[in-house]
C-alpha cells in the first residue's frame, strides 16, 4: 500500500509536464448499490466515493490507469406500509482498479474497462431490532470487474459513470449452500463522480 501511494505521487508530479506520458488526478462522487443474493432488489444503498489515480498514456487515445479509492457499498430496505421490517448493510472498501482507457478519435467520450481489487475495512449490518451478530462474516478481499464511460467537459475535468460487479462472492449463503451459478452474495454498484485529470489538462 505504501509503495503504491509513493508511485501515485510520482505520477501526479510528472503529469504537470505537458510532454510527460504520465498523468494522474483525483475523483469524488457517490454510489448506489445492492447485494445480489440477499433476497432484496433495487439500488437502494447510497454511499460515498473518493480517491486518486495515476495513468500512463501509450498515445493520445489509449491509457493504462491505476487507482486507489474509498468506496461505500451495501444494501437497504426501509419500512413500508403493513411491513415494519428494516434492513441496512454498509460495506466500506479500499479499492484498487486497474483499467484500460480508450478515447475514440473526434470524441469527447472516454471508455474504461478492467478488474478491481477491494479490501473490506469494516461493515455494519442492522435490522429494525438492532445490530445483527451473524456468524456469516464478509470476506476481506473482493475481486470484481468495472466498466465505465467518461465525458470530457474541458480543462482536465471529466464526468464519470461506472458499473461494478463482484465476480467472486463477498459472503457465502447460509450453510454454504450454492444455488446453481449463485454461489453466494455479490456486490453490484453504480457510481457517478467528477474527476480531474492533470494529464488531460496538460494536453489541452
Amino acid at each position: 500500500m505504501k509503495s503504491f501511494l509513493v508511485t501515485l505521487c510520482v505520477l501526479v508530479g510528472l503529469s504537470l509536464s505537458a510532454q510527460s506520458r504520465f498523468g494522474g488526478g483525483f475523483g469524488f462522487g457517490f454510489t448506489t448499490s445492492q447485494v445480489s443474493g440477499d433476497n432484496l432488489s433495487g439500488f437502494n444503498r447510497p454511499g460515498p466515493f473518493g480517491g486518486f489515480f495515476g495513468n500512463y498514456a501509450f498515445n493520445d487515445r489509449n491509457w493504462l490507469q491505476f487507482e486507489i479509492n474509498f468506496i461505500g457499498k451495501g444494501s437497504y430496505k426501509g419500512p413500508k406500509k403493513d411491513d415494519n421490517t428494516k434492513y441496512s448493510l454498509n460495506l466500506n472498501y479500499v479499492e484498487v482498479p486497474v483499467l484500460y482507457r480508450f478515447m475514440p478519435w473526434g470524441s469527447r467520450f472516454l471508455f474504461e474497462l478492467g478488474p478491481t481489487f477491494g479490501y473490506l475495512i469494516n461493515y455494519t449490518e442492522r435490522s429494525e431490532l438492532g445490530d445483527l451478530n451473524q456468524p456469516l462474516t464478509f470476506k476481506k478481499l473482493e475481486v470484481g470487474v468495472l466498466a465505465g464511460i467518461n465525458y470530457k467537459v474541458g480543462n482536465g475535468w471529466l464526468v464519470n459513470f461506472r458499473f461494478q460487479q463482484s465476480v467472486l462472492p463477498v459472503r457465502d449463503h447460509q450453510g454454504s449452500v450454492d444455488f446453481r451459478l449463485n454461489a453466494g452474495q455479490y456486490n453490484t454498484l453504480l457510481c457517478l463522480n467528477l474527476r480531474y485529470d492533470f494529464g488531460l489538462r496538460a494536453t489541452e
